[in-house]
């Protein structure tokens, strides 16, 4: 965007770095941005990400709202599925507490899809807000987070992070498994997901 430039970044500090190996799993490459630019590639300006978080933030707490007071169907689960996918598609506008909102939206739906007898193309659209969602909270816990703050220092616990995201990834197993034919053999399928 000609915002910033791109920099090494240690993971765990946040501090810039001159250099960065290969091998190095303890930082990263992320845009750096110029006074008054944000976004991950320093494109917006610091007001206009203020603003766009702060509405994604209501965003997702009234998502939150409908997901614990909607009865859930096949077809609201559709609907609710569209608008986490929508909303974890901006994750650049999440911060760390709409991103673990998010996380437990999406275990929440899982749990009570979990009751309904789901179609092949329901079950294929939980996929991609799955993978987003568990890929964003994951990402932070072990990279930094979204917001310039490192997650695990906030009081949000790491490891009820991971256990919410094993639960959502097992009821999705058994929803899979559950949709097969008696006999039917599962099959693997390698997807790049975290």
């Amino acid at each position: 965007s000609g915002n910033g430039r791109c920099g090494f970044v240690d993971i765990n500090t946040g501090l810039s770095l001159g250099y960065c190996y290969a091998n190095n799993t303890k930082c990263t490459v992320e845009c750096i941005c110029n006074d008054q630019y944000d976004d991950v590639d320093c494109s917006r300006n610091v007001t206009s990400v203020a603003e766009g978080r702060e509405v994604m933030t209501q965003v997702v707490n009234t998502l939150l709202t409908l997901t614990n007071s909607e009865y859930l169907t096949e077809q609201s689960l559709i609907s609710r599925v569209a608008l986490i996918d929508t909303v974890v598609s901006g994750s650049s506008l999440l911060t760390d507490s709409s991103q673990t909102v998010m996380l437990e939206i999406l275990n929440t739906t899982m749990n009570m899809a979990s009751e309904l007898e789901l179609s092949y193309d329901t079950l294929t659209s939980l996929l991609e807000p799955i993978s987003i969602t568990t890929r964003l909270v994951l990402g932070s816990i072990l990279e930094g987070s979204a917001d310039g703050r490192r997650l695990l220092s906030s009081t949000i616990d790491a490891a009820t992070l991971r256990s919410t995201t094993l639960n959502i990834l097992e009821r999705f197993l058994q929803l899979v498994l559950r949709s097969q034919v008696p006999g039917q053999v599962p099959f693997a399928a390698a997807t790049d997901m975290f």
